[in-house]
């Protein structure tokens, strides 16, 4: 069984520059977006509007999740 703690969650770069321009096309909220992506978090995405617009699209990267530190092994 699966727990939510276990949920790894990767977010690519593709993924992130499309919310991007859907938010710069004001045609709809940060929240609605985030919701019809399935972000935990609608502050998720604007950290990345927040990293594209100091680095511009080569600063939006492919995100991985870090190493669970609850893990099956122990």
């Amino acid at each position: 069984m699966q727990s939510f703690l276990s949920l790894e969650l990767v977010y690519y770069r593709d993924k992130k520059l499309l919310a991007i321009s859907r938010v710069q096309a004001e045609k709809e909220s940060l929240r609605s977006i985030a919701l019809d992506l399935g972000l935990p978090d609608q502050t998720i995405l604007a950290c990345w509007i927040k990293v594209f617009k100091i680095k511009g699209d080569t600063g939006v990267q492919d995100t991985y999740p870090r190493k669970n530190f609850f893990s099956d092994e122990w």
